[in-house]
């Protein structure tokens, strides 16, 4: 059976269409602390999925908050993981080359 692990500061309530799909999938989902990133692949923990809400967050994350973002992909660095980060937000090619960040 194939299990997730899903970093424990994820906050449950706002997953709730990934856990139903887990779920539906026989999917399992093991909570625990991971040094970086939400999610994993367990016995492939050298890949790491780490889950933007939008373009906006991760624009934020890179710009922002930039010391801690640059923290965390050097910790994964360090310790051989791949670093993915993956946009739940939906939009097609024409609006992403055209995007921009809020200037706030």
């Amino acid at each position: 059976m194939l299990t997730i692990k899903m970093d424990t500061r994820e906050k449950i309530h706002k997953k709730k269409l990934i856990l139903d799909y887990f779920k539906k999938h026989n999917i399992e989902v093991e909570r625990i602390k991971l040094n970086v990133g939400d999610y994993c692949i367990k016995g492939k923990e050298d890949i790491v999925i780490d889950l933007k809400q939008n373009l906006c967050e991760l624009a934020n994350n890179m710009f922002c908050d930039k010391a801690r973002f640059e923290k965390e992909c050097i910790r994964a660095k360090n310790n051989g993981i791949k670093l993915i980060f993956l946009i739940e937000e939906k939009f097609d090619k024409q609006k992403l080359l055209k995007w921009q960040a809020p200037k706030q």
